[in-house]
């Protein structure tokens, strides 16, 4: 077993599964058109904008006279539909338009599944600060598994691929995901294994769709995986040591679990 198969982290949750009765609070599905959804909320463009400051020096023509900042030294990134900033970047930053990365997510899906499967995508575009960080997240519904648990019970979860973009900070981050339907909650594989990648004039989606397609090829892999934690009996002490051993639980919490 490789490192990139050991290294399994689940994102927002405690628990995988969650049973009928605690389901009432999901979140509303994205509604589908029967093709490949398109970007809405993050469909705007980042452009580049000069920046100007106040001539404090004695060679100041007239007090408050304003002077462009040189390129070398920084430069603005706006949306082009709002004007709204998004964040001050080097000379050697390259901003990559969320258009690019959804289109490279399109081509990698639709060059290993079929246009049936790809086109029952749900995109989710969650956006903060004004759109200097967007996450875009691909579900796709009619690419899942069902995993069979002990207590005679079913679990039925969906491909997932989340991207992460960010204008004025982190580089652009590609993760793959498994989402439980019955409760929505997110599995992360392998919390060191990703596609990144800074903004600069050289970025390319390469890395990405290489990555993405590989992902794809092996979710039937990790979909055998979870069917066989599901088939595998723990007694209790095992499941309080290793509920423990998360720390997410605290004493109290543990207690009234394993109650």
């Amino acid at each position: 077993m490789t490192m990139y198969d050991k290294n399994l982290a689940a994102e927002n949750t405690r628990t995988l599964f969650i049973p009928a009765h605690l389901q009432m609070n999901k979140a509303p599905r994205p509604t589908t058109t029967g093709q490949f959804p398109a970007l809405k909320a993050a469909a705007f463009k980042v452009i580049e904008k000069p920046l100007f400051a106040e001539d404090l020096s004695m060679d100041a023509l007239s007090p408050g006279q304003v002077v462009l900042i040189p390129p070398s030294v920084g430069k603005l990134l706006a949306r082009s539909d709002n004007d709204h900033s998004l964040g001050v970047v080097g000379d050697r930053y390259y901003p990559v338009q969320n258009s690019t990365l959804h289109a490279a997510v399109e081509r990698s899906l639709r060059a290993e599944l079929h246009s049936n499967v790809t086109d029952t995508t749900e995109l989710t575009e969650k956006i903060s600060r004004s759109g200097s960080f967007i996450r875009l997240e691909y579900r796709i519904p009619h690419y899942s598994g069902t995993i069979q648990q002990l207590n005679g019970t079913t679990t039925k979860v969906d491909f997932m691929v989340i991207l992460q973009n960010t204008y004025g900070g982190a580089s652009v981050r590609m993760k793959a995901a498994s989402v439980d339907r019955s409760c929505d909650n997110v599995l992360v594989y392998g919390s060191c294994e990703e596609a990144s990648a800074q903004h600069t004039e050289n970025f390319s989606t390469k890395e990405f769709e290489e990555y993405l397609r590989n992902e794809v090829r092996h979710f039937q892999g990790r979909i055998n995986k979870m069917r066989g934690w599901a088939r595998k009996s723990i007694t209790t002490q095992q499941a309080r040591a290793a509920l423990s051993g998360s720390g997410y639980l605290s004493a109290d919490q543990l207690n009234k679990v394993m109650a």
